[in-house]
């Protein structure tokens, strides 16, 4: 199955990690609901994070988790939500997918306030 990976500010999301991930749910949701399959690392990671109290992981843990899906990937979309620009997390994805020549889009998030 081809699919998109999903990029989204998290660690450091202005209104704390679950607002960031309510919005990666949503934006990932109304993606899907258009025909646009996505695979987002927040959305998928933040319940196990939580479950596993791993939010004090370094950055290399996740991105070691997150590389096998980006490499997979046809393409990286970045959801242009509020700090996306400042991410560390979004950055790399972007340095990851330009690195192997892969498409980067942007998604203006639907929803208002995020």
């Amino acid at each position: 199955m081809k699919y998109f990976y999903f990029a989204t500010p998290y660690t450091n999301y202005f209104k704390g990690r679950e607002a960031a991930f309510g919005v990666a749910c949503v934006e990932a949701a109304r993606l899907v609901s258009t025909g646009v399959c996505v695979f987002s690392p927040v959305a998928h990671w933040h319940p196990l994070a939580i479950a596993g109290n791993m939010h004090a992981a370094c950055p290399d843990f996740w991105d070691a988790l997150n590389e096998p899906f980006m490499e997979h990937a046809v393409g990286l979309l970045v959801c242009t939500m509020t700090g996306w620009e400042s991410s560390r997390g979004v950055a790399h994805e972007i340095k990851f997918f330009e690195k192997r020549k892969k498409m980067v889009a942007y998604v203006v998030p639907g929803m208002a306030g995020a």
